[in-house]
């Protein structure tokens, strides 16, 4: 998918429902990310500017006031997706994957692309909990469960993975991927 802004064409490399709207939240291979309405022109209504590298993750919370943006540049970005501004911003160790936002909107989880995941609360920067060892590679996804009582990742090592996101305690065995076929 590509979108044009001031006549430059743009690779987007994810993309989010902003919930109980008809707008998109699109991070892209300048950094940027941007929210429109889908049915309407292609025009964002809000260009979220900050990082210095693509923005591989976005995520909304579910009362989209919330937008969390990862990004190449080795930072996670919180912004106020109704007013458009950075309320803050996490460096991490590597090239951040994918990001996720808890139902509740009070914790963040992300993947990074030394296999490191870390969950941090969303409104003080406080780092929760923090593996180093999460994955054997790069973290793709993460994901908290509708009822915040497990968080998924999986990673290029081809495994996946169910924790407790309040203890961190991982549950059940890894789940090795297949080849298909």
């Amino acid at each position: 998918m590509r979108y044009a802004i001031s006549e430059v064409l743009l690779y987007v490399q994810c993309v989010r429902f902003v919930s109980g709207s008809k707008k998109l939240a699109f991070g892209s291979e300048d950094g940027t990310v941007a929210v429109r309405e889908w049915e309407k022109s292609n025009s964002p209504i809000l260009i979220l500017e900050g990082h210095s590298d693509m923005v591989m993750s976005v995520a909304v919370s579910c009362d989209d006031v919330w937008i969390l943006s990862g990004s190449w540049d080795g930072t996670v970005r919180v912004w106020n997706g109704s007013a458009g501004f950075q309320t803050g911003r996490f460096p991490q160790v590597s090239k951040v994957w994918c990001a996720a936002i808890c139902a509740d909107g009070r914790k963040s989880a992300k993947g990074m692309e030394n296999g490191t995941m870390k969950v941090l609360d969303l409104h003080t920067e406080e780092t929760l909990f923090e593996d180093t060892e999460a994955h054997a590679d790069s973290v793709l996804s993460v994901a908290f469960s509708s009822n915040e009582q497990l968080i998924g990742s999986c990673s290029k090592d081809k495994t996946i993975r169910l924790r407790h996101p309040n203890t961190w305690a991982g549950i059940g065995s890894s789940v090795k991927g297949t080849q298909g076929g």
